[in-house]
């Protein structure tokens, strides 16, 4: 685990210790962000969402076992990045071996084919990684995800919009956040908007490092 994961990881163990659930998924999160191999992280990160389900009276998730392979955001911009680069380079290679004839450039030709093949592959492989890549990062950017930290609140209609029933929300709960107002926010639930709350109720998961070492007593 990094430097970094490490102070998240243990800043949200100790919150999930003293039953501060909201602050726990929070710094759990930042942290697998940083570290998605982490299994402590990860194994903590599962007992704060169980809490925070059965909290709605939902059924806890199983424990994840987590992926064979897990990158962070950094790793997978390197891991296209190289993709694209190989991808080309074998591309490229490939053309230079036309064959002029003969047996021993026929075994040539049919080397650089799959080269050229794999190449192929892995530029489409880089591309598409890069792109889902993009999308995400757009997505943060325009939505920024967000936890519940208030034990519960609700979220209400705009001043402006049509009223309808509020939702409450509680502590731990993983949201994305829209529009600012003043004091308030928009929260986002499969994104879809569903009313805005007090912006002290939530942490931006991306802003969680700025809250180590000042976790606030309940």
């Amino acid at each position: 685990m990094t430097a970094d994961a490490s102070v998240l990881y243990n800043e949200g163990t100790a919150a999930l210790a003293r039953g501060q659930i909201g602050e726990a998924v929070a710094f759990l999160v930042a942290a697998r962000r940083i570290d998605p191999r982490a299994a402590d992280a990860r194994r903590n990160l599962a007992i704060a969402e169980r809490t925070v389900a059965s909290a709605q009276g939902e059924t806890p998730p199983p424990t994840p076992k987590g992926p064979a392979v897990a990158l962070s955001s950094a790793e997978a911009w390197w891991l296209a990045a190289i993709l694209l680069a190989l991808g080309a380079a074998a591309v490229i290679g490939s053309l230079r071996a036309w064959p002029t004839g003969g047996v021993r450039e026929a075994r040539t030709f049919r080397g650089a084919r799959l080269a050229r093949i794999g190449g192929v592959a892995a530029v489409v492989a880089g591309v598409l990684l890069g792109a889902w890549l993009g999308a995400a990062a757009l997505t943060e950017r325009r939505n920024p995800e967000a936890v519940i930290v208030a034990r519960s609140v609700e979220a209400r209609s705009g001043v402006d919009e049509t009223p309808r029933a509020p939702i409450l929300l509680r502590a731990g709960e993983r949201v994305r956040t829209g529009r600012i107002r003043g004091e308030d926010v928009e929260v986002l639930l499969g994104g879809s908007p569903i009313g805005w709350v007090p912006r002290a109720a939530l942490w931006n998961v991306a802003d969680t490092p700025r809250y180590t070492g000042r976790l606030r007593s309940k």
